[in-house]
């Protein structure tokens, strides 16, 4: 039930601890499109790796399942930093010092309720037009085919599909920022498709200590980067109906 949900509410989407977020609170398409975009069509919940020292918050299942998948797909986000660093032309493990015990690692479990057509607002979607904020989104869908996943390439919006036991890899702002620009951040959105039927998906978004200076690969000695809480913080501010707080 809703009250049973929000038990699990600590706060606005992007709170330290993770945990529930209801339906109206996103509204994505305001980092991107418009600041009056409509809040998207999704309820979530959010593991973090403080989510796991602080279990005591959240059901004793979820963390256990929680933290055997975050083990498997941050062994996977380590191997593409190291990947990427060698196709960016530095040591395999640049990524590493960003990616400490402290690192902003969030497992979010998204749930795309049925939608009745006459309740959507005009523009309104299950996931507003948006790139990720941070890293790269290492991102597990409940099942093959139309999952009404979409990104804009080549001047228009393509479906994706997944393989049975595929994983789809979003790139992140901080990566664009990272590579100079020439990793462009993935823009994508969720449509209304089959709005009969509910939807799930397991995006997990890496991103770095949120106190690490993020600067282009290759600049010159003494350029200043961006800090990754900070960036992380103003996206949070302009895609949530109420704040939150790192």
């Amino acid at each position: 039930s809703p009250s049973d949900k929000q038990r699990f509410n600590f706060g606005a989407y992007g709170a330290p601890t993770g945990g529930f977020t209801a339906q109206g609170v996103e509204a994505v398409a305001r980092t991107f499109d418009s600041a009056d975009s409509p809040a998207d069509l999704v309820e979530s919940y959010v593991l973090t790796l403080a989510s796991f020292r602080n279990s005591a918050e959240h059901a004793p299942e979820l963390i256990a399942a929680g933290r055997k998948y975050v083990d498997q797909v941050s062994a996977l986000m380590h191997k593409l930093h190291h990947l990427s660093a060698r196709a960016l032309g530095v040591a395999d493990d640049f990524f590493d010092r960003f990616y400490d015990e402290n690192a902003s690692l969030a497992l979010r479990l998204a749930h795309y309720p049925a939608i009745n057509p006459s309740d959507v607002a005009p523009g309104q979607q299950r996931y507003g037009s948006h790139v990720d904020y941070e890293g790269f989104t290492i991102l597990a869908v409940e099942e093959p085919g139309d999952t009404g996943l979409e990104v804009w390439l080549n001047g228009a919006w393509n479906k994706v599909s997944c393989p049975a036991d595929g994983l789809i890899v979003n790139v992140g702002e901080l990566i664009t920022y990272w590579s100079g620009g020439r990793w462009k951040a993935t823009l994508h959105r969720v449509v209304n498709s089959h709005p009969e039927r509910p939807r799930f998906s397991l995006p997990f978004f890496s991103g770095p200590n949120l106190k690490a200076e993020v600067v282009p690969i290759g600049s010159p000695p003494g350029t200043r980067g961006i800090l990754a809480g900070e960036h992380l913080q103003r996206q949070l501010d302009r895609s949530n109906t109420k704040p939150a707080k790192l």
